[in-house]
This record gives structure tokens, sequence and C-alpha cells, in this order.
């Protein structure tokens, strides 16, 4: 199964490595807990909740299974 996390700097992982960013975690903590996803890390820095609708068109063009939303954050 697919999740898709369109997020801003900290879905990104702004300064931490790819392996320390939110959906990375999120992805191991699913597979110890037997569930077999794959997560995909669509965080800009810098990005707002205006850019949020043509982002979700995009990421829909291969519809994900899951799509989680976060922005607004910061």
């Amino acid at each position: 199964q697919k999740l898709v996390i369109i997020g801003d700097s900290l879905t990104e992982g702004y300064g931490v490595s790819a392996q320390q960013s939110f959906p990375t975690k999120l992805e191991e903590k699913l597979k110890l807990a037997g569930k077999n996803w794959k997560v995909t890390n669509h965080g800009i820095s810098g990005s707002t909740s205006a850019s949020a609708p043509s982002r979700i068109r995009w990421v829909l063009k291969n519809p994900p299974d899951l799509v989680l939303l976060a922005l607004g954050a910061n």
C-alpha cells in the first residue's frame, strides 16, 4: 500500500538526514507493526497551505491508497 505525505519543511525533514525525517520514521513504525506501507515524502521546505490544491492534484495523477496532508505547522 502507498501513503503520500504532503507537507512543509517539517515533513521534508529540513535540517535532518532523510533517514531521520518524519515519513521515513513513520514507514519504519508501520513495518514494525506488521503493515507493509510505502511512505513517500512530498514535503517541500517553504511550502504553504496555498500550494496544497495544486500539489494534491499532482499527487493524485498516480493515486496513492492514502494521502496525509501536514501543512500549517509553522
